[in-house]
């Protein structure tokens, strides 16, 4: 059982653990210590005394609680450490030796960055940048949120900012916080403030303390709804930043494997991609690591702050955050080096055109190969873009989206195939170049075309935006038969004369070009 001491603080009564007075005890004295004019040391005393109150009613409320050990170590770690209160002595001397001029120096330090918790809206971050800048909070705020709205990283500087800068607790990290001197007048005027609230708490009516306690009420009340929301948001973040993760690994990491949009077709690995888009191994490394950072370090930063929410974990990791950001902000800064070279490169435009004529048939049938790299099922519109139809396999790049086009020609006497290739580069001439270097099969014999559900390039190549179309010439009279796998790159006929059929039904249908129109006549 703990011995307990009533102690008089700045007139109100406390009952307090011995051990605790003992510590609160030396901490006032060490503090009086620090102070050699006794007029002054006096007062500062009264004014701490009161501040200490104020804490210790704060903590306890109304309730008549002993104040235990641990109030007492919390009220000094906020009140900041005895030797907080040396520069006194520093004033007090530079006080002395002006004394016959009427000048009065005073001890200045440096400013330091904190979070103003007092002022806050929620972390303190802008009303800290605020005082350091000597600037309204409001401005900082309005930045904040002009960076979050114009999409860059306004949410993740402002969780970086707040781990990485500690709260402002004691009077000295307040004055520091805004660059005012720490002498006898600042922390007067501090403790004063302190004071003066303290009374004007003291002097309310009954109807203030009625309406002041059930404030206090409805924020208990308030708190506990913020602490579960809290918790709801701090799963929330572990639940996706795990899942983040999971994506990140196999996607960065690993094959691809686990994630399929189309049937058994698997995510090309990011490592892959690389090679194909950088010109050598040591930039494709570079990206790939710093890509990887990029996306890596904030997935981190919701699981660490999931955990931190969900189980109310106190503490701060300073250096670690610090680390993270630099190595952040470094890794764009390299993703950005070695990517606008690339871009350069997809500056120009160019394309190249082969022809192939059949010229006996009044009628051919166009098939589609197997696609064993893709898949059948893919249409030509339904993949967001081209690189998600790309692979290598056996030292060859893959590209599945070529595209066929019907279309109806009165000045040709015969069937044309015409196979246009597209490519960018630096210049013309090397996108002209690039194009050159697309494969694609065209395979006529008698009657029958087949076509390639994609288009190759050697493994040593680069892709700079290849792109491919057929298109069929079907000359009057003519007509068309599509065959097996059609769907696979045929962009869907319309018809002139009636609504245009699902593209579904193109497969196993015979077109025909009357009087310079695609008309349906079998299927």
């Amino acid at each position: 059982m703990n011995k307990t001491v009533n102690a008089n603080i700045a007139g109100l009564v406390f009952y307090i653990e011995e051990s605790a007075y003992e510590l609160l005890q030396n901490y006032l004295k060490n503090i009086e210590a620090n102070f050699t004019n006794a007029e002054e040391r006096i007062e500062i005393m009264r004014d701490i005394e009161a501040r200490i109150a104020e804490l210790f009613q704060e903590r306890n409320g109304s309730r008549k609680e002993v104040v235990s050990l641990e109030d007492v170590e919390e009220v000094v770690s906020i009140m900041g450490e005895p030797e907080d209160y040396q520069a006194e002595e520093f004033e007090e001397a530079t006080t002395s030796t002006n004394e016959s001029s009427g000048e009065q120096d005073t001890y200045s330090t440096e400013k330091k960055l904190y979070r103003d918790e007092e002022n806050a809206v929620i972390g303190g971050v802008c009303s800290g940048l605020g005082a350091y800048f000597g600037i309204d909070p409001v401005i900082v705020r309005i930045i904040f949120v002009m960076l979050v709205l114009f999409g860059l990283s306004g949410v993740f500087i402002y969780l970086i900012l707040f781990f990485i800068t500690p709260e402002a607790k004691t009077t000295a990290e307040k004055l520091r916080m805004r660059g005012e001197p720490i002498n006898v007048e600042t922390l007067k005027q501090s403790a004063k403030e302190f004071k003066d609230s303290v009374k004007d708490a003291a002097h309310r009516n009954n109807f203030g303390k009625k309406v002041s306690k059930t404030i206090e009420r409805g924020v208990k009340s308030s708190s506990k709804f913020v602490r579960v929301i809290s918790k709801v948001f701090g799963f929330g973040l572990l639940v996706g930043g795990l899942f983040a993760l999971f994506i990140l690994i196999n996607v960065f990491i690993g094959d691809g494997g686990l994630i399929s949009f189309w049937g058994d077709r698997q995510m090309m690995n990011v490592g892959e991609r690389m090679d194909v888009f950088y010109n050598t191994d040591y930039q494709s490394a570079l990206a790939y690591y710093s890509i990887l950072l990029i996306i890596f370090i904030p997935i981190l930063t919701m699981i660490y702050l999931g955990i931190k929410m969900l189980f109310d974990i106190k503490g701060s990791i300073k250096y670690l955050a610090i680390t993270g950001a630099v190595v952040w902000f470094l890794s764009v800064g390299v993703v950005a080096i070695t990517t606008i070279p690339i871009g350069l490169e997809l500056k120009e435009g160019g394309n190249v055109s082969e022809t192939i004529e059949v010229p006996t048939a009044t009628e051919i049938t166009i098939e589609v190969g197997n696609d064993e790299v893709f898949s059948n099922s893919i249409g030509y519109n339904e993949y967001w873009d081209g690189m998600n139809l790309m692979d290598i396999q056996n030292d060859i790049i893959y590209l599945g989206y070529p595209k066929l086009k019907i279309i109806e020609s009165s000045k040709d006497s015969t069937f044309k195939i015409v196979i246009n290739k597209e490519a960018r580069g630096l210049n013309y001439k090397e996108a002209i170049l690039n194009a050159e270097k697309i494969s694609y099969n065209v395979d006529v014999v008698g009657s029958i075309v087949k076509l390639d559900p994609y288009m190759t390039l050697a493994a040593d190549e680069n892709f700079r935006g290849q792109d491919l179309e057929v298109i069929i010439r079907v000359p009057e009279g003519h007509s068309v038969k599509l065959g097996k796998n059609i769907e696979r790159i045929l962009v869907p006929i319309s018809e002139k004369n009636r609504e245009s059929k699902s593209r579904k039904s193109f497969e196993n249908t015979t077109w025909k070009n009357d009087n310079d129109r695609m008309i349906f006549i079998d299927s």
